[in-house]
């Protein structure tokens, strides 16, 4: 997740900040720094880069006075258009006091995901609030808004994200119906393999030999004539008596048939063989994946080629929607700050232990799943529904992304915009 500081909008004339009162102050020597930043930038215009991206405040002169907008404060946005206010002061040109005041505005927005950019076009001033200066409010709104005419003005993305927990009408993804049944979860504690099969194996004869293979998996899997099922893995194969197991690392050496299906397999960029330089493959685990892309394999954080000769993984197959979450080792529970949650440290994948019950949950494809151990069952958690400690976990430790997967927290909310936007 991106961490921000203050949220501020990047190369724009136009900002918006919260403020409800306005005054004059006597300022000389705001006003000798102001006039030293106005004439830095009045230099400085028209040179490209002379601005750096969401340095505030800006300034420019209008009418025979010096503005000073500060940074923004976005009210709603819904994608397409924009609302909010922004603090300004204004100073006659030479003169040593400021008056500062409010503007709200409405803008139509264009969003750039390649540039993480969001453009503001068709810019209007809706409302001045001047109150030392009531009077000068009209001409003021009327200057600004010929200052905003047939401009455009960028934003960063990644800064308009960070308004969305204040945000009063923020960008939302329609709600569609998901089947929430539990992928068959397994937790290895040891090097694994998932090999996935889209439903029941569908057999086809392998060409120029009398083997069959499975072609409804991504992995190569075979089956000689004897009955003898063959997994093509890293640098060697593995053999079975059934498609469920139990696997074991098998001897090709002069079978003909095994030794042409291994060069065709190589030659084809959709089979995975968990080689060097193909595939997702580790040292600790290994995926395969079905073509219908309903299981997968979470691996630990080292990653190496498999090498057969060095030492076999455990295999598991797997014809409904699976998720193995391989750690090294037994997991390694390790507490998240003061929330009441700890997490396996020694796992790439997403599994987490509540202090307080014992009971074990995984997140999955952005869906919450608990079971009571390790070995299951797992049943579906509704994200409303999870344990309030998730919600403290903290902002600065290694699992802080899955608050993008809890309703309620700023993570979620950026995940919605970016979710949202066209």
């Amino acid at each position: 997740m991106r961490q921000l500081v203050a949220p501020a909008f990047a190369a724009a004339a136009i900002v918006l900040f919260a403020c409800d009162s306005a005054k004059t102050v006597s300022a000389s020597s705001d006003s000798t720094a102001s006039g030293s930043m106005l004439a830095t930038q009045q230099a400085n215009a028209g040179v490209p880069g002379a601005h750096a991206p969401d340095s505030w405040p800006r300034m420019f002169q209008a009418a025979g006075s010096n503005y000073t907008i500060y940074p923004p404060n976005v009210k709603s946005w819904d994608t397409r258009t924009l609302t909010g206010t922004c603090a300004f002061a204004k100073a006659a040109a030479g003169g040593t006091s400021q008056t500062f005041g409010t503007l709200s505005f409405v803008a139509h927005t264009e969003v750039s995901r390649l540039e993480r950019l969001v453009n503001l076009t068709h810019v209007t001033i809706t409302g001045v609030s001047l109150p030392e200066d009531p009077a000068s409010e009209q001409q003021v709104q009327a200057t600004l808004q010929a200052r905003s005419n047939g401009k455009t003005l960028a934003i960063s993305l990644d800064r308009l994200e960070a308004f969305a927990p204040a945000m009063h009408v923020a960008p939302t993804v329609p709600a569609a119906p998901l089947k929430n049944d539990p992928p068959a979860i397994t937790v290895a504690t040891v090097p694994t393999v998932l090999v996935s099969v889209a439903g029941d194996p569908v057999l086809r004869a392998l060409d120029g030999t009398k083997l069959q293979r499975v072609v409804n998996t991504q992995m190569m899997v075979v089956k000689d004539a004897s009955g003898a099922w063959w997994l093509k893995i890293g640098d060697g194969w593995m053999t079975a008596p059934a498609l469920a197991g139990p696997w074991k690392v098998g001897s090709a050496a002069g079978n003909a048939d095994l030794a042409a299906a291994a060069t065709w397999a190589a030659a084809q960029p959709s089979i995975n063989l968990l080689a060097p330089g193909q595939g997702p493959a580790g040292g600790t685990a290994a995926s395969g994946t079905a073509a219908t892309g309903t299981a997968a394999t979470t691996a630990a954080p080292a990653a190496k080629p498999i090498a057969l000769a060095t030492a076999a993984p455990a295999v598991v197959v797997s014809t409904v929607p699976a998720e193995v979450i391989v750690c090294t080792g037994q997991p390694a529970w390790t507490a998240l700050g003061t929330s009441g949650v700890e997490y396996a440290s020694n796992t790439g994948g997403n599994l987490f232990r509540l202090t307080a019950t014992g009971g074990v949950y995984a997140l999955v494809s952005g869906r919450w799943f608990t079971a009571a151990g390790l070995n299951g069952p797992w049943t579906y958690v509704p994200a409303p529904a999870m344990p309030a400690a998730f919600l403290a976990i903290p902002n600065d430790s290694p699992k802080e992304n899955v608050l993008a997967s809890l309703p309620g927290t700023p993570q979620s909310q950026e995940a919605l915009i970016s979710n949202a936007v066209p």
